[in-house]
């Protein structure tokens, strides 16, 4: 059994790593990937997990499964593809560490991930799923994906999304919205910041495009303003988390961090969606703010995320 099942991209981050003696950039190989990251926030959390997804046969994918089993995160439902090479990102950190982003991911192996591929008995042996919209960017790895969520909701899974705004993936801004918009409507919690809760909703301000978004789908939104902290709705109610205090590097990551481990301590303490429990939440998501502003302050995305123990020196 399972506790967590992640579904998706699986990636090197190519991070900032100061300057060569010929005064070039180097940069240093990380694992990361949204949905990797979320299956390793909650691993290092203390949860049972496993990861569903492709990387190429290459050593940067054998590099990425042998990341993941060392967690450990359970890899029997990764593929190694001969036939597409793992996806690559390239990132630019701005001095506050926030970051751009730029993708090497043309029929890379993460969105060439087929519905036949998926190990759907993982999804059946686990108590949650995990997905984004970033496997929804190609018509092979998007068929995969809803039909996981498909499988998990009918099996009575908690469902959790990502909505990962990340707009030079997609073919067009209208495809881009249609399909984040697809993904809130296959899950339970949901995850946004305020940009993409803005950019879905055309909404200025969160509160009223929050209540848009609770219709659609999801009985429970995270929404996350960067060094202001989070809000969580639902429909009887809201939650202000406040910031922890960081100074902050590589802001890769973070967010991925902030919901495994939101996720992670709400199925350690059963969470029920069905009643929806404030306080349970509050202290899921106060401690999730710690864990991501313990990441942000530590370069890479897997390589940042914390254990209990760690938090507890922090």
């Amino acid at each position: 059994m399972f506790d967590l099942v992640s579904l998706g991209e699986l990636l090197i981050d190519f991070t900032p790593a100061g300057i060569s003696p010929q005064q070039n950039p180097l940069y240093e190989q990380n694992p990361g990937g949204g949905a990797a990251n979320m299956a390793v926030a909650a691993a290092r959390y203390g949860l049972r997990c496993a990861f569903i997804g492709k990387v190429g046969d290459d050593f940067f994918g054998h590099f990425l499964k042998e990341t993941l089993q060392q967690v450990p995160v359970d890899t029997s439902g990764l593929i190694l593809s001969r036939s597409h090479k793992t996806t690559l990102a390239f990132v630019k950190l701005q001095p506050n560490g926030e970051r751009d982003f730029s993708f090497y991911r043309k029929e890379g192996a993460d969105v060439m991930l087929q519905k036949d591929e998926v190990d759907f008995s993982l999804i059946d042996r686990a108590r949650a799923l995990h997905f984004s919209s970033l496997t929804m960017t190609n018509a092979w790895s998007k068929e995969a994906t809803l039909a996981a969520a498909h499988r998990a909701k009918l099996g009575g899974k908690l469902v959790t999304y990502d909505a990962n705004w990340r707009p030079l993936l997609w073919e067009s801004e209208a495809q881009c919205r249609a399909s984040m918009l697809e993904g809130l409507r296959h899950c339970d919690i949901a995850k946004l910041s305020r940009e993409e809760l803005c950019y879905l909703t055309g909404e200025e301000h969160t509160e009223p495009g929050a209540k848009k978004l609770l219709t659609m789908g999801p009985r429970v939104l995270l929404v996350s303003h960067g060094e202001k902290g989070s809000r969580c709705y639902w429909e009887e109610g809201r939650i202000d988390v406040p910031p922890h205090p960081a100074r902050a590097v590589d802001g890769t990551g973070a967010g991925d961090c902030f919901f495994g481990n939101a996720v992670a301590a709400l199925l350690q303490h059963d969470f029920s969606i069905q009643k929806i429990d404030p306080q349970l939440l509050r202290e899921a998501l106060t401690y999730a703010s710690k864990a991501a502003a313990y990441c942000v302050e530590r370069k890479g995305a897997i390589p940042a995320m914390p254990t209990p123990a760690d938090l507890a020196q922090f």
